[in-house]
């Protein structure tokens, strides 16, 4: 009986210690006013359905199965839009913090520019509404920067070597550019 209590133990101690798992965590903001952003679905797989959303507070934490090394990492908005960060590193049992992020996000337009579009342009249009009002639009086609913005230790980071694909709404950066703070 001893023996038995004994394995049980050792591995309730295991399975708390994440053995087999590194971690990704961070937080996320709206980069205008600064706000947490919650709901933002993270994953190391496009359309998986192993994801965590960030918290009321725009936290998350990540479980990465260990037998990756390298793992995509994928932010995925509300709106859709999508940041994919290549070649991530994965770490068995440990904790990766990427801090700060202050999201893109689409080019927000007036209610006067949306009837300017086209047809087509206007499909890749989401309505910004409050009940039956609509105030605006976020043209998918577009960002709202031509940069991103990591919050660095004491100051922050515009990033503007990535790539933005407007039909499949993905921003691609490469870690070692995400992870070159200063």
């Amino acid at each position: 009986m001893k023996k038995i209590n004994h394995i049980l133990i050792i591995i309730l101690i295991l399975s708390n210690i994440g053995i087999g798992y590194g971690q990704v965590c961070g937080q996320f903001f709206d980069k205008v006013s600064t706000v947490p952003v919650p709901l933002v679905k993270v994953s190391f797989k496009l359309d998986s359905t192993n994801f965590e959303r960030s918290d009321v507070n725009g936290e998350f934490v990540l479980e990465i199965p260990s037998t990756m090394s390298k793992s995509d990492l994928y932010f995925e908005t509300l709106l859709g839009l999508i940041v994919r960060i290549k070649n991530v590193p994965v770490i068995p049992n440990e904790q990766l913090n990427l801090g700060k992020i202050f999201l893109p996000d689409f080019k927000y337009i007036s209610i006067e520019d949306y009837k300017k579009l086209n047809r087509e342009q206007q499909k890749e249009c989401i309505e910004d509404r409050h009940y039956a009002d609509v105030h605006g639009y976020s043209y998918t086609n577009q960002l709202d920067t031509n940069y991103l913005i990591l919050k660095c230790i004491q100051s922050q980071k515009r990033i503007t070597d990535f790539s933005f694909d407007p039909t499949t709404k993905i921003i691609t950066l490469d870690w070692n550019m995400f992870n070159d703070c200063e």
